[in-house]
């Protein structure tokens, strides 16, 4: 279950065990997530909103997001993900960091 304290994403967390204590044994916050992947935590819960995956429920006074998930649900988004794709050859992809981004985004800020 992620769980996701009222005002924020960064405190939640995924339980993993009954009852679904925030911090319990097989939980995971928001945050650990997008720490682990790079993925912003709004967009995290964008993407399981979006998917039908996750409600936003009131558990003992507490806010958070539950990670609701039917085996028929996970299997349909399975089949319409497709395969992995394409294999990619790392050593033929060059890539050069591109030098004057922080002064294009200063004059974009303004």
């Amino acid at each position: 279950m992620l769980r996701e304290r009222a005002g924020g994403t960064g405190g939640g967390a995924a339980g993993g065990g009954k009852g679904g204590a925030a911090g319990g044994a097989g939980s995971i916050s928001i945050k650990e997530i997008s720490d682990a992947t790079s993925i912003r935590p709004d967009d995290i819960l964008s993407t399981l909103t979006h998917l039908g995956l996750l409600q936003y429920q009131k558990v003992e006074g507490v806010a958070q997001h539950a990670l609701c998930a039917a085996p028929k649900t996970l299997d349909r988004l399975m089949r319409e993900a497709g395969s992995a794709g394409c294999e990619i050859d790392a050593s033929k992809i060059i890539w050069t960091p591109y030098l004057g981004a922080e002064r294009d985004y200063a004059s974009f800020r303004g």
